[in-house]
């Protein structure tokens, strides 16, 4: 996910498993010291001071985004806000006067059928040959082939690829990020079904999620970030759903209890990625 005044990227670790979400960073400069939390209710933490980490510092190099594989622009829209996934694939190179061809391919991840508008324009560099889209209607003013048809229910799974960004497992503790469990133990609370907000736009920052831009995150100790809710169930619930919890990255939904042992970090990097800022929420040695 991207920050726009300083837009961060969002990494959550859960043992060994990440999700990305990117920043890209601004003139704002974020915040060096320490995450300050406070107790705003039962299980509930807040802060307005995320630690800002560097880790060019330490010896790191950032590692660089791979670029898309093509550039033409593709939008997928459904009835009643519905979840429709949208991928789209070809070559990354082609000879002036070549032949190159590309796939988009939509899926319909819900339980039940829906209508789907895609529209895709080319860029700028390209020239549609007449009648190479079966099923797509070409619109020379505009540059854009466009669809509309039936989805069938499609089958909720998860697609696991082979990712060409390589990036370090961090324990943000060794970096001197604080225990966000510590905030409840502390106050003899069980490290257990609790959340923790951070206000990023106080400190110049925002992220983009789904569409939607947020100046605040909340991470749950169950292994998810959110952007809308703050008290999230230890039982996970099927994905995409009407009912809350359901605007959030559940990078593994358990119900973990980090009462008696395991830590709970946060922190912005810098020099993870080239040209980002990261928000890299961390639950090491976690157990449940």
């Amino acid at each position: 996910m991207k920050l726009t005044q300083r837009s961060l990227l969002l990494l959550l670790t859960l043992l060994f498993l990440p999700a990305l979400l990117v920043l890209r960073p601004s003139a704002t400069q974020g915040q060096t010291e320490t995450s300050r939390l406070r107790l705003t209710g039962a299980g509930r933490g807040y802060s307005e001071n995320l630690a800002v980490i560097d880790l060019r510092h330490f010896g790191y190099r950032p590692v660089s985004l791979p670029a898309s594989d093509f550039s033409g622009q593709s939008a997928a829209v459904s009835d009643a806000a519905a979840y429709a996934a949208i991928r789209q694939s070809g070559p990354a190179y082609a000879a002036p006067g070549s032949t190159a061809g590309y796939e988009i391919t939509i899926a319909n991840y819900e339980s039940v059928t829906r209508t789907v508008r895609l529209t895709n324009t080319l860029p700028p560099e390209l020239s549609y040959i007449p009648d190479s889209a079966a099923g797509l209607a070409y619109n020379a003013n505009t540059r854009t082939l466009t669809w509309q048809g039936e989805l069938a229910p499609g089958q909720l799974e998860y697609v696991i690829e082979e990712s060409q960004l390589a990036i370090p497992y961090l324990n943000l503790a060794d970096f001197g990020a604080p225990d966000l469990c510590a905030l409840f133990r502390d106050e003899a609370q069980a490290c257990d079904d609790v959340t923790v907000t951070f206000n990023l736009g106080v400190n110049g920052y925002s992220a983009t999620l789904y569409g939607r831009q947020l100046r605040q995150l909340t991470i749950s100790s169950n292994g998810l970030v959110s952007g809308a809710e703050t008290a999230v169930p230890g039982q996970p619930q099927w994905l995409p759903d009407r009912a809350a919890p359901n605007f959030l990255l559940a990078g593994l939904w358990r119900d973990v209890d980090m009462t008696a042992s395991g830590s709970w970090h946060a922190a912005i990097l810098s020099g993870l990625i080239e040209d980002y800022d990261v928000f890299y929420a961390q639950w090491h040695d976690a157990l449940w």
